[in-house]
């Protein structure tokens, strides 16, 4: 059985919006520990604008493996993640950058996370 949570934040960042796109979708190799977690990740650049991440991360003693598809919308400070392998497949994270000054912006998330058990 499965059922879909979804849910929402907004977060103001102290940087021009394009400044914001660019570093949230400057993915490498080194993110995992950026995070504050224990892992390793490879990027699979697919096209100009989509990409795969594949993480292994240690949580405690259990290893857990992710392999996301991350669409990039440049054009549009958007861009869209969605689990093709983890323990919550197939749920789906929208970003969306948005200008609040010349100096200040805004990240809007929002979650469609896939749940399974009972």
């Amino acid at each position: 059985m499965a059922y879909s949570l979804r849910y929402k934040f907004s977060q103001k960042f102290r940087v021009p919006a394009r400044e914001a796109f660019e570093w949230c979708t400057d993915y490498d190799q080194n993110d995992i520990a950026l995070m504050g977690d224990v892992g390793k990740r490879s990027i699979e650049i697919i096209s100009e604008d989509t990409l795969i991440l594949n993480d292994t991360i240690r949580v405690g003693k259990t290893v857990v493996k992710k392999k996301k598809l991350v669409r990039i919308y440049k054009e549009d400070l958007f861009w869209t993640s969605t689990h093709l392998i983890s323990p919550i497949k197939y749920s789906q994270f929208l970003y969306r950058i948005s200008a609040e000054s010349k100096s200040s912006s805004r990240i809007d998330f929002v979650g469609l996370q896939v749940e399974y058990g009972p």
